[in-house]
């Protein structure tokens, strides 16, 4: 079964992703039609700076999950995790003795 073309509200917020894609497009189309454009310039104003400023936001929160999945893979490093020694090999050696 083809998905329709057609959004729902919860459609567009469950992919942020696809969301801007389309935002970017309404706004490429009603640039490329200039005055023959149906949608209302105020739209677009605001759709343009509420798409910039998700966007902004978007990179930035790659930022923190890049930075987030670097540290998770230090503190595993300092736990023990494959070839480093880290708290769990300790803990073992002090438990035989």
């Amino acid at each position: 079964m083809e998905k329709s073309s057609h959004f729902t509200p919860a459609d567009l917020s469950a992919d942020p992703d696809q969301l801007i894609r389309l935002a970017e497009k309404i706004i490429e189309e009603h640039v490329n039609k200039g005055a023959g454009s149906t949608l209302k310039a105020n739209h677009i104003a605001d759709l343009n700076y509420k798409l910039k400023m998700a966007k902004d936001k978007h990179e930035e929160g790659l930022k923190y999950k890049r930075l987030m999945e670097n540290a998770w893979m230090e503190r595993d490093q300092f736990l023990g995790s494959g070839d480093h020694a880290g708290v769990s090999q300790i803990i073992n050696q002090m438990l035989k003795v």
